[in-house]
């Protein structure tokens, strides 16, 4: 499955992304990375059955001010609409609270964390996204638990729980 990566800000480089879904890889699942959101166009997006976000609202890592526009408000929607996939990860939460409907489409905002600890991850068997991991076994690993402002709780899916 091709996807279209948007990832890289200040505080989450755009390498732990890229080394995070190399497994995926071995699995047939393609990504192209974008690390700047100025390659951001409603045309490219087209062209992918699924879009992950893995970066705030911040142009690049290097260059300050927000991507999300009404035009990329508007193309999100209609893509989610449409049956266009979307994947939001991690820092795919954060400085999105200005923006109501992408606060819909990722069912809530980031609010803040605390320091890193070990947290452990386990799948969800029954979502799509997960069909054919049940061999992953839960992990642990240094992370930290985002404390989230969340909208309608009825239509979210998860795919990956932390404890």
């Amino acid at each position: 499955m091709r996807t279209w990566v948007m990832c890289d800000d200040f505080y989450h480089p755009a390498s732990t992304v890229i080394k995070g879904l190399e497994p995926l890889q071995q699995l047939g699942y393609e990504f192209e990375f974008s690390l700047d959101a100025a390659d951001w166009s409603a045309n490219k997006l087209a062209q992918f059955p699924v879009l992950a976000i893995s970066k705030s609202n911040r142009i690049s890592a290097a260059q300050e001010g927000t991507w999300i526009s009404e035009e990329v408000e508007q193309a999100l929607t209609a893509y989610v609409e449409q049956g266009g996939g979307l994947l939001i990860i991690h820092s795919g939460t954060v400085d999105y609270a200005e923006s109501a409907s992408i606060m819909d489409l990722i069912g809530g905002v980031f609010t803040h964390h605390p320091e890193q600890c070990l947290v452990t991850m386990e799948l969800v068997a029954e979502h799509p996204i997960t069909a054919g991991l049940t061999q992953l076994e839960p992990f642990t690993l240094k992370d930290e638990h985002y404390f989230m402002k969340m909208t309608d709780d009825t239509q979210r899916k998860l795919f990956l729980t932390s404890t």
